[in-house]
């Protein structure tokens, strides 16, 4: 194979006015070296003749003079290349075109690029073999398998998200479980990157915060899927961190098995809000009446347990003598603290009262003996889709009012209740059972069933087991949409 006319411009010397491949390389290496002599200072190109001409630096002429004449001279022996090589391939076929494209890329691809930047309307041949063209066959990975693309991230079927205050981490699998996303993402930055991708599953720890990004993912068309975090924790691989949380939640939610926690709505998270808050006030006033009790007993003032009583103790730290001035001013501090929250209680109570008989559902929960307007509205905002639940005992069992169960070999051994679940609506189901049981034991309430249960089991495993029958019956009264009706 044969390219005419190029050793004027790479080598200086004719071999029967053609250069072979071989010979062409070598020139191509000649040049190359001395290019880098030239740039070391030991010769200089003569600008005034010929491109491949060298000779010895003239006098009065510096190493730093040649090197700020580099770049004229650099884009004068581009220029004259890439001419050549457009003559040489306008009488050339196809093979000289390919062999010019392994041979010169650099320089070629260089003055195309520059030509390009100028404006240039005129465009060599060369540009033409240098255009890059994407390979339609995927990459091979050493150990056979083929390796994923930019294009296979947009086919992201499920991820792990593992949430926090500040940072969030991304775990993406593709249809065929392998990895193709790993990301670390700024709180401000969740929502944009998930609009950009398809919809997907995203799994996620039911923990704080966990229901807002499920509402705001589910608008961005994803499906979000809550898990409680104890059924995530087993697989967690080695060490606990952020992006072995995110795989493990990508990991558990494609689980058959995997029970989910369905997110809840915001009016569901406002009514729980006025149940926490006025659950905290009422810690935040037993605490300050029993520091009040503490300071009092100091000085020889002390009274029986109960509210009744602690008032009597509010209304001595005015009067009683035996208190000192420096601490009677301290102790009336806590006094006004105590009757400022018993303030807020009071207008909460009014709150979730107002609701219970606004809502038709509440009225319904209300009409069963052991349920009150707390616990009605509680039920409500806690369980949200009754349906959810397969039947009562199902239920029943969600809120640990189920004995705990650690049987094997084929035998049973059955303890306390589980104490699983939410345990502040498991405290008002129970509460109310314990105040209905104290009235049919003392004979204002009519339960022949109570009756006979308390015949043969103590009192707390009556309370229980009439709160489990109250969880079942609220399941049925939310499930159909009727009010309870006792049997005769």
């Amino acid at each position: 194979m044969f390219l005419p006319d190029a050793q004027t411009l790479l080598g200086g010397e004719a071999v029967d006015g053609s250069l072979d491949v071989e010979q062409e390389i070598d020139a191509l290496d000649r040049l190359k070296r001395d290019r880098r002599d030239r740039r070391r200072g030991f010769a200089a190109p003569c600008i005034g003749g010929d491109v491949g001409q060298l000779e010895e630096l003239p006098p009065g002429v510096s190493p730093a003079q040649c090197r700020r004449d580099r770049p004229l001279r650099t884009r004068r022996i581009k220029e004259a290349i890439v001419s050549a090589i457009g003559v040489c391939l306008q009488d050339a076929g196809e093979v000289p075109k390919m062999a010019l494209g392994m041979l010169l890329p650099p320089i070629a691809r260089g003055i195309v690029e520059g030509r390009r930047r100028r404006g240039c309307a005129e465009r060599p041949v060369v540009a033409d073999i240098m255009r890059w063209t994407a390979s339609t066959t995927p990459p091979i990975m050493p150990n056979g398998q083929v390796a994923k693309t930019r294009e296979s991230i947009m086919t992201v079927v499920r991820i792990g998200l593992d949430t926090s205050k500040s940072w969030f981490q991304v775990h993406g699998v593709d249809e065929d479980g392998e990895p193709v996303l790993r990301r670390k993402l700024a709180r401000s930055k969740v929502l944009t990157f998930f609009a950009n991708l398809p919809p997907c599953t995203v799994g996620l720890e039911a923990c704080g915060g966990a229901h807002y990004w499920a509402r705001e993912l589910a608008k961005l068309g994803h499906a979000p899927r809550l898990m409680p975090a104890r059924y995530v924790r087993p697989y967690v691989k080695t060490n606990k961190h952020d992006a072995a949380d995110a795989e493990a939640c990508c990991e558990a939610v494609q689980r058959p098995g995997m029970r989910f926690v369905p997110p809840k709505t915001v009016e569901q998270q406002s009514m729980l809000m006025v149940h926490r808050v006025r659950e905290l006030l009422i810690r935040q006033r037993a605490a300050a009446v029993n520091a009040l009790r503490g300071h009092l007993s100091e000085f020889g003032i002390v009274r029986p347990k109960g509210t009744a009583k602690a008032r009597e103790l509010m209304d001595l730290v005015a009067v009683d003598d035996r208190i000192p001035a420096l601490a009677r001013d301290a102790l009336q501090s806590l006094v006004r603290q105590i009757r400022d929250t018993e303030q807020k209680i009071a207008a909460f109570n009014g709150q979730i009262l107002a609701m219970a008989k606004e809502n038709d559902t509440c009225r319904r929960l209300m009409s069963v003996l052991t349920i009150g307007p707390f616990a009605s509205t509680a039920l409500l905002a806690t369980v949200g889709d009754p349906h959810y639940f397969s039947s009562g005992r199902h239920f029943a069992a969600w809120l640990g009012l189920v004995p705990k169960q650690h049987s094997t070999a084929g035998k049973e051994r059955l303890g306390g209740i589980s104490k699983r679940g939410d345990s502040y609506v498991r405290k008002l189901l129970i509460h109310g059972a314990r105040a209905t049981v104290h009235n049919i034991r003392s004979g204002r309430v009519k339960g022949a069933w109570i009756t006979g249960l308390l015949a043969r089991r103590h009192f707390n495993v009556a309370t229980v087991a009439l709160a489990n029958k109250t969880a079942r019956i609220a399941w049925a009264v939310m499930t159909t949409g009727q009010s309870y009706r006792a049997a005769i």
